[in-house]
């Protein structure tokens, strides 16, 4: 692919990452949107949809505190291609289960291997743009996952009305291992001159901390406070609003599909608007701090 220069393979990555953060969340969503239908499928009721999705978040929570790591041992472009494989295929599992120990397995390993992507993308974004477009970049890499939960509730709704459950898993999990195809033929390190752009402007911007250092920054604790009490209830959304909708509220499987993507629009359209500000902020010369901190 030679007509892809150094510059636009940047943008080109940046694309199939958001594609995967797309495919990401809306493999996790899944689930809920079709809560009513698995539970008569399974024979449950709520405490056992709880904890089906307790095993996707405990299993999700227990390797976050190791994927960085993870990609720093063994680098972005492997990790994030295991990432979306093996997610892929945890996706086309719970499609061919006929059990909820199958389902729960397949859910479990689904938590295990998502959050691989999120430092795998910021390493990406952090060896390829500088910081006047870092925000930019960031906020496209993640506003695929408000798309893939914007976009889960009709698709969803439209593939297991018409060719059953099972398809609404199987469908995705094949688009991943497509999207994953593709990252195996296009990524590439970046070349001396960006990376070496791209030292520059961290070194003449950016400020260096030691592990104890950091753990003493109130900026750190004032993110951790933040993500506490907001990620409570982005996954309370995630996992229980689409069942509300159609069990307390009495909407079909079909209207929920209607409806059910409206908070995920308003969350990022808010999400590209606040990073454009940011990067603007720094074009007109506030630190990359500072401008973040806006």
């Amino acid at each position: 692919m030679s007509f892809l220069t150094p510059h636009r393979r940047r943008w080109v990555i940046l694309g199939l990452i958001f594609g995967a953060f797309l495919l990401n969340y809306f493999d996790r969503q899944i689930v809920a949107v079709l809560k009513p239908v698995l539970k008569a499928e399974f024979s449950i009721d709520d405490p056992a949809y709880a904890r089906l999705t307790n095993v996707f978040q405990g299993c999700y929570a227990a390797m976050y505190p190791v994927a960085g790591w993870i990609v720093d041992r063994f680098g972005a472009r492997s990790i994030m291609l295991l990432g979306i494989i093996v997610w892929s295929g945890a996706c086309l599992g719970a499609g061919l289960t006929h059990t909820l120990g199958q389902l729960t397995f397949f859910r479990g390993l689904l938590g295990l291997v998502e959050p691989l992507a999120f430092p795998a993308q910021l390493r990406v974004v952090a060896t390829r743009f500088p910081g006047a477009l870092r925000a930019t970049a960031n906020s496209i890499c993640v506003a695929g996952t408000s798309i893939g939960a914007i976009t889960a509730p009709p698709l969803v709704a439209f593939v297991a009305s018409k060719y059953g459950w099972h398809m609404a898993f199987i469908v995705p999990a094949l688009l991943g291992l497509a999207v994953a195809g593709l990252w195996r033929l296009i990524y590439r390190d970046p070349p001396r001159e960006i990376a070496a752009m791209v030292t520059q402007d961290a070194s003449a911007t950016g400020t260096k901390f030691t592990w104890p250092q950091l753990w003493r920054t109130r900026s750190l604790w004032g993110i951790l406070l933040c993500r506490f009490i907001s990620d409570p209830v982005w996954y309370f959304c995630l996992f229980w609003l689409p069942g509300y909708l159609q069990e307390n509220l009495g909407l079909t499987l079909e209207q929920t599909g209607k409806v059910a993507w409206v908070p995920y629009l308003a969350a990022d359209l808010s999400a590209i608007g606040t990073a454009l500000w940011s990067d603007r902020l720094v074009r007109r010369g506030q630190t990359p701090l500072r401008a973040r901190a806006r």
